[in-house]
């Protein structure tokens, strides 16, 4: 049951982290793809 709970826990926070990721992702690449459609 320990096992199991800590699985439980890591995959939730492995998508935390996944979700903080693409929230990043976004507002860098947001600024990179305008400045690339300006030039």
């Amino acid at each position: 049951v320990m096992n199991l709970r800590n699985l439980e826990h890591v995959l939730a926070r492995e998508e935390e982290v996944k979700k903080r990721a693409v929230v990043h992702k976004e507002v860098y690449d947001g600024p990179q793809v305008r400045y690339y459609s300006r030039d």
